[in-house]
């Protein structure tokens, strides 16, 4: 990959830059999206990829652009997903509801 001028803006709580990796088996992520991401052959993370995912992860909201195809998606759902994969599904404390409720996300894809 050749070097890319990749002008990087962070303002808000919890936010550094502190935990960039170069790949996805370098980060503390759940077996199982490991797993996936493997069976997909990725491992090198793109440059939005690598500046997103440790912004996301802690739970910051993330305004992001870069080109079609720059692996923005994966950017977006591999934090989300590993946590869900990890905390498992969200304990429901109501009546008459089940002690654990179903962990669902839905992506509607658009072109803008």
């Amino acid at each position: 990959m050749s070097n890319v001028n990749l002008f990087v803006s962070l303002n808000g709580n919890k936010v550094t830059q502190e935990n960039i990796f170069e790949k996805f088996s370098e980060m503390n992520l759940h077996k199982e999206l490991i797993g996936n991401l493997e069976k997909m052959s990725f491992d090198a993370m793109t440059p939005i990829q690598k500046h997103v995912i440790p912004l996301i992860s802690p739970g910051n909201d993330v305004m992001a652009c870069s080109q079609t195809g720059s692996g923005k998606t994966i950017a977006f759902l591999a934090p989300i997903l590993n946590q869900m994969l990890k905390d498992g599904p969200p304990k429901v404390e109501m009546e008459n509801f089940p002690q654990h409720s179903n962990n669902q996300l839905m992506l509607l894809m658009i072109r803008q």
